[in-house]
């Protein structure tokens, strides 16, 4: 468990610069300035943050991260993702007073723990998919979540009905053809970046399909 209460005494924390959450980018990251000195503190998608982690916090002492170890984290993801769980993976390093801040430094950080967001599915949300389930309308989930989560979630919502999760990264990996040719057997994208979603929603309709977009701001 990560300890987030605020404690008295530990002085003054200023932001220097930062690196803003990006889809492509999967994290989040601060250099900060405090009483110990610089800190540069990310938070993230796990399955990118875990592979700037050189070290892992345990017990309070700071331990060389090793394979065994990796795989235990990334075992931890997959069981709290699948109780539909948005997990976050938080790391830190102290930093040098360099005021610029870039990918490239985002590397020999120590895992600190992981941040579980429930953002459980509205009864709305339910509803209209159910509906439009009866109407005849295939639904098909487009998220950025982890696939695990959006596996869990699409479950709650009978969306899978056997259909299969494919990641962004999948995506990347095959050409629009081939994309047209594995539609019919993907119930849920997961791990997208909005330019996924324009490719994806461009494909079924490339395939003849009549594509309605709904969710977050559409």
């Amino acid at each position: 468990r990560l300890d987030v209460t605020p404690q008295e005494g530990l002085g003054v924390w200023s932001r220097v610069d930062e690196l803003p959450f990006e889809p492509g980018r999967g994290y989040h990251a601060v250099l900060g300035l405090g009483p110990s000195g610089h800190v540069l503190s990310v938070k993230g998608a796990p399955e990118i943050v875990l592979t700037g982690c050189a070290h892992l916090l345990r017990e309070g002492r700071t331990v060389r991260m090793t394979a065994a170890a990796r795989k235990g984290l990334e075992e931890e993801v997959d069981r709290l993702a699948l109780q539909g769980y948005r997990v976050l993976a938080v790391a830190e390093r102290p930093a040098s007073d360099r005021r610029d801040l870039d990918d490239s430094r985002v590397d020999e950080l120590t895992f600190l723990g992981f941040l579980c967001l429930a953002d459980p599915v509205r009864p709305t949300a339910a509803e209209s998919v159910g509906r439009l389930t009866r109407a005849g309308v295939r639904i098909v989930m487009i998220t950025g979540d982890h696939p695990s989560t959006a596996a869990a979630i699409a479950a709650e919502l009978d969306l899978l009905d056997g259909g299969r999760v494919m990641t962004g990264p999948e995506l990347d990996e095959m050409d629009d053809a081939t994309l047209v040719e594995r539609l019919p057997g993907v119930a849920v994208f997961a791990r997208t970046t909005p330019a996924h979603k324009v490719r994806i929603v461009s494909c079924l309709r490339r395939a003849g399909k009549v594509v309605a977009v709904i969710g977050d701001g559409a």
